[in-house]
């Protein structure tokens, strides 16, 4: 889009300076495992993953936005137990003590795929349990370290995003917690307003050390009432906003799957992320006029997205630039982040990616033509 680095072109997006419209296409450490030739075990934090993001944005000429799990931060560390060590599959038990009993949890891994044989939450008192770990077990220098190394391994290639989940998500899986909300409320909302304590902490600390973007994600999974959603997630979403906004942040929020109801709602408008990512056309979500949704919006929200992830893996470079430029006519008039309405599949062309920057590029240039 122009000389400055990538790390700069962002910033001067967020700031409302340079082009209203870039590339930025969502990516996981999948599609980087891939890019670099390397196995299922290489972690999250390892120092040639994030250089690949870099890499790939380099390669495909977008600025990239690199986001990291609590889990490859230090934030805690749970004691483990392997079970199984094969070439193709693990097993692990993962545990803390705490004065409540022994929390733990059991994790097969295969490949780029994972489910736990045993949950770690499945009741009320496991829960509390988790509080407790939040609350006296996290290690905010170890994190703090990490935080830096992932920031000046990146420089000036991209952002650097931390994923802070919303309290409710951090809790348990749906099912469970669906009974639990209603079975026990009053403990459920001490546990989240805890929970949110703790994430409040974690972003002041990162943004002292100067990350400027907080990554949130998924209000329901499709699962949650419209009144779960209001008691359960949008306090905490607007909360961690504003305190995004506090320390100079973005708060990014991706809400892939049905969005359409939330929009009608009025949700997005009262959370009022500063990038709202998903709007999947049917048949992996239900909104069928991006435009209509962009109106619905408001101003300051930024759209990020929202191509289809199987056409842009399966379709040819040509098929991507067109597709690219159909989204941004819907979109004209308004800041706008092109990329992908997911994460980026395994097996994406590289050659689609750079048709989507290209497209981009053209479409600013008709801009200001």
């Amino acid at each position: 889009m122009n000389a400055t680095t990538p790390r700069r072109q962002l910033l001067d997006f967020i700031a409302g300076q340079g082009p209203a419209v870039i590339p930025s296409p969502l990516m996981s450490e999948r599609i980087v495992r891939e890019y670099l030739q390397r196995d299922w075990t290489v972690r999250q934090d390892d120092q040639r993953l994030i250089r690949g993001w870099v890499q790939i944005g380099e390669a495909c000429g977008f600025a990239p936005v690199i986001k990291a799990e609590m889990g490859s931060l230090d934030v805690r560390q749970p004691r483990l137990e392997r079970l199984l060590d094969t070439p193709e599959k693990t097993r692990d038990r993962y545990f803390y003590e705490t004065p409540l009993g022994a929390l733990d949890w059991i994790t097969t891994r295969v490949k780029d795929s994972s489910h736990d044989d045993k949950k770690a939450i499945e009741s009320i008192e496991d829960i509390k349990k988790l509080v407790w770990v939040q609350e006296h077990l996290n290690d905010y220098e170890a994190y703090r370290r990490k935080v830096r190394y992932f920031l000046d391994t990146i420089g000036e290639g991209g952002l650097f995003a931390v994923n802070i989940p919303l309290p409710f998500n951090v809790l348990g899986d749906r099912e469970s917690l669906i009974y639990v909300a209603s079975e026990e409320p009053e403990a459920l909302h001490e546990a989240v307003d805890r929970t949110l304590a703790v994430n409040l902490q974690l972003m002041d600390i990162a943004a002292e050390e100067g990350v400027r973007v907080f990554f949130t994600a998924q209000l329901d999974s499709n699962m949650l009432s419209p009144g779960m959603i209001e008691e359960w997630q949008v306090p905490a979403a607007i909360q961690m906003r504003v305190r995004a906004h506090e320390r100079g942040a973005v708060f990014y929020l991706h809400d892939c799957g049905n969005m359409r109801r939330k929009l009608a709602d009025g949700v997005y408008n009262r959370i009022r992320p500063d990038w709202l990512e998903g709007f999947e056309a049917p048949p992996l979500g239900d909104i069928e006029d991006l435009h209509a949704a962009r109106v619905a919006l408001a101003p300051e929200i930024a759209i990020k997205g929202n191509l289809n992830i199987e056409r842009l893996a399966q379709g040819t470079p040509e098929e991507t630039y067109q597709a690219t430029r159909r989204v941004l006519e819907q979109v004209r008039g308004y800041r706008h982040v092109m990329g992908s309405a997911c994460s980026l599949l395994r097996h994406t062309p590289l050659d689609n990616i750079r048709a989507l920057t290209q497209a981009t590029r053209d479409f600013v240039a008709d801009l200001r033509s």
